[in-house]
């Protein structure tokens, strides 16, 4: 009886120990959190913005359904804007091989789509 207490010990300890080191493992591998800047924090409790896109202002991140003015808040002033097919594109990033990095769609002043290359 000792000997299987012993036994189960062990592996539930061992089995602790291990979702141990592979959360901290886990950890160590994820992305770094990033706080949120006293200007996004800021922005975000003046304006009235939907939950999900005070979210993504606070983490640097533009999303669909954000004004001009969060997108300009988050990525600046876009280098270069376009028209096509009644929609606006702001054109961000470097080009290599005349392939912007960054195109964000709006229509209505929201932004409806964003593609990155």
């Amino acid at each position: 009886m000792h000997k299987a207490t012993s036994l189960l010990s062990v592996l539930c300890l061992s089995m602790a120990l291990t979702g141990c080191v592979a959360a901290g493992a886990g950890a160590a591998t994820a992305e770094a959190v990033v706080s949120p800047s006293d200007e996004a924090i800021e922005y975000v409790r003046t304006h009235d913005l939907k939950p999900y896109i005070g979210r993504a202002i606070e983490r640097g991140d533009i999303v669909r359904g954000m004004s001009k003015e969060d997108v300009r808040f988050v990525k600046g002033e876009p280098p270069r804007v376009e028209e096509k097919g009644g929609q606006t594109v702001w054109v961000y990033g470097t080009f290599s091989q005349n392939t912007p990095r960054l195109l964000c769609y709006f229509k209505d002043g929201k932004l409806v789509e964003k593609t990155e290359r």
